[in-house]
């Protein structure tokens, strides 16, 4: 199959046929979700005016000046994820499911002696900010492309010696595989073909298993003055943790006698663990007894990263030839910075029986940027995905609203919150807006809560197997609609 490779930017969710840092990654690490307590998360995560919970501070650090005892909880989490796979006129189903460790956090209130500076307090929490767990299953009859074409695009314009050293976990795989070949038996040629015929429906399909997950240690002061201006200020230490497998399979629908392939695999194991340090700081102002006004502004996260990875490639002949190569181990180390964020909140509470909590976040996902580690002494600076990202990538408005309502003992919660697609128009086929729907219920008595919340998320994602010129644009799609649950134990004293 004869194809002009033509350079395009990378759309959602794409993975490349050799493993590289990429604006996919980037926008992976920046998409903080913020997770917390059931409380927190059955009122949708609206909590940026209100205060009073120890997941404030990863989302408004004077959150915590709200308290009047000291507090300690802990978190359980349950997901429950489906995805619907479109690709090639199929549809399959996927998911998994992922049992974690939610949330841990303390927070001491000190009373003071000072009349206007009322409470002191300290507080340490462990947040899980965003999961990437997920399953899924691409499968179809392609008529007009296959990997191959891209192995043999990638190797044009290399000796065979060069591939090793230039792709050793993609085109060298397939040269190695026999699903490439030189042109002629001439040592300097740097043209190839592939084993795939022209004209020929290949039968694709790509299973990715993913796991991970983003999380925050955050360490937080703040202070009330005269019960009416709260403010305090966290430092962060994000962290990151992401593995992904896939396997992608083509079998011919007639294999050719000149080239004899009957099927090819080619498969990649990625491990990626980052870790950094943030910034957050907030108010809380009552104007009047029952409405509150917060707002917070958090630093980019500043990540390194250390990846691991390696590829396989099998084939399969009708003669009987079998190969199986193995890629090198790889490992790359990178960093990025994250964009920053500014929150403004409202809340209403009615003679302490509801709350009513808005919050409206800011986020400018062009500002995204991959840099080299300091280490890296290649020279290599991200400048053309840093560029894409500018390209591809907007800024939004995220919004998140709650409410709760008390009948005692027991606190009914309900939420929404909306994060618009971080696309600029064109981008995606799919709906990448995140939407969120909470609820939630709890009993609390003096020094004993109980607490139990449910999301339920649905976003959309594209995905190419290979390059999307290939596939004329036309992606697999991906919807996911994931079922958390939330429950936790606090005590007070």
């Amino acid at each position: 199959m004869m194809y002009k490779f033509t350079a395009i930017a990378a759309a959602l969710f794409v993975i490349t046929t050799a493993q590289a840092q990429n604006e996919t990654d980037a926008y992976r690490y920046s998409n903080i979700q913020f997770n917390g307590t059931a409380r927190y998360n059955g009122m949708g995560g609206a909590f940026g005016a209100l205060g009073g919970d120890i997941s404030c501070m990863s989302v408004n650090p004077a959150g915590i000046a709200r308290y009047t005892k000291s507090d300690f909880n802990f978190s359980l989490l349950y997901e429950d994820i489906n995805s619907n796979t479109g690709f090639l006129g199929n549809t399959t189903l996927g998911g998994k499911g992922n049992l974690n460790f939610g949330s841990i956090g303390f927070v001491g209130a000190k009373k003071l002696d000072d009349y206007d500076w009322r409470y002191m307090h300290f507080g340490i929490a462990y947040n899980r900010t965003n999961f990437f767990h997920n399953d899924f299953t691409l499968t179809g009859d392609n008529p007009s492309s296959s990997m191959a074409d891209v192995f043999r695009g990638t190797a044009n314009g290399y000796t065979t010696s060069e591939l090793a050293d230039y792709f050793p976990n993609s085109a060298e795989l397939a040269y190695q595989a026999y699903l490439i070949d030189p042109t002629d038996t001439n040592s300097n040629t740097t043209t190839y073909t592939d084993r795939v015929p022209e004209g020929i429906t290949v039968n694709q399909s790509r299973n990715v298993y993913q796991t991970g997950y983003m999380s925050e240690f955050a360490f937080n002061f703040a202070g009330n003055y005269m019960d009416k201006l709260y403010i305090g200020g966290s430092f962060g230490i994000p962290g990151a943790r992401f593995h992904e497998e896939f396997l992608h399979t083509e079998i011919l629908s007639d294999p050719d006698t000149l080239t004899s392939l009957e099927q090819f695999t080619y498969s990649q194991s990625l491990t990626s663990r980052g870790v950094g340090f943030n910034m957050k700081f907030g108010v809380i102002y009552l104007p009047v007894d029952n409405v509150r006004l917060g707002a917070s502004f958090h630093s980019p996260n500043y990540l390194s990263f250390n990846e691991t990875w390696n590829n396989n490639m099998t084939s399969q002949f009708d003669d009987g030839d079998n190969y199986d190569v193995d890629g090198p181990l790889n490992t790359y180390v990178w960093r990025m910075r994250t964009p920053a964020r500014l929150m403004g909140s409202v809340a209403v509470v009615v003679a302490k029986m509801a709350a009513i909590d808005v919050d409206v976040e800011y986020v400018d996902y062009g500002s995204m940027r991959m840099k080299r580690d300091w280490s890296d002494q290649s020279g290599y600076d991200f400048s053309q995905e840093n560029k894409v990202i500018s390209q591809n990538y907007k800024s939004v408005v995220n919004v998140r609203a709650g409410a709760e309502v008390r009948i005692k003992p027991f606190y009914l919660r309900a939420g929404f919150g909306l994060s618009p697609s971080p696309y600029t128009s064109g981008i995606t086929v799919s709906d990448a807006s995140i939407r969120t729907i909470s609820s939630g219920l709890g009993i609390r008595h003096k020094t004993f809560s109980c607490d139990l919340g449910l999301n339920f998320i649905k976003y959309g994602q594209d995905y190419y197997p290979y390059d999307p010129v290939l596939f004329n644009r036309n992606p697999g799609v991906i919807t996911t609609n994931i079922v958390r649950t939330t429950m936790t134990f606090g005590w007070k004293f």
